[in-house]
């Protein structure tokens, strides 16, 4: 089976390293905890079924998911059922890494289809500068010529 390193070595690419968050190398506006400080409370209710039983909440009409906004596992009042946490639970499309064996190196795709608006992964990397990012620009540049 594919180990979702590569068509044909199974080897990771050089310097590589998986993240699980953002590294900034500039100021953010972290709070003193260094935690972003993010949270707005939606109004969403939970939605019952046949029985009686909580089984959802903060669907398509969840104000924080309008504002692109992920709802707070302690202040949202859905709870355990709120729909608009798929970063915070980590609910991601099953992708793998491969080799696209031409001048953009490595890249992901999906081990199975993914419907239109469908969630797919938190982007995660180096967040830095403008300045760093025309500096690595040009050292990328320089080194496909």
């Amino acid at each position: 089976g594919s180990t979702g390193l590569g068509p044909d070595d199974g080897k990771k690419p050089a310097e590589w390293q998986k993240i699980s968050e953002n590294i900034y190398l500039v100021d953010h506006g972290r709070t003193k905890n260094g935690r972003l400080d993010r949270k707005m409370q939606c109004d969403c209710e939970l939605e019952y079924n046949d029985e009686g039983e909580p089984y959802e909440g903060c669907g398509e009409d969840c104000i924080n998911r309008l504002l692109m906004i992920e709802c707070h596992p302690k202040s949202c009042p859905c709870g355990e059922f709120c729909r608009n946490q798929r970063f915070q639970k980590k609910q991601y499309a099953s992708v793998e890494i491969f080799n696209t064996r031409g001048p953009k190196g490595w890249g992901l795709r999906a081990k199975s289809a993914i419907a239109e608006g469908e969630f797919v992964r938190e982007y995660v990397g180096e967040v830095c500068s403008f300045t760093e990012f025309q500096q690595r620009t040009e050292e990328y540049h320089e080194d496909e010529r």
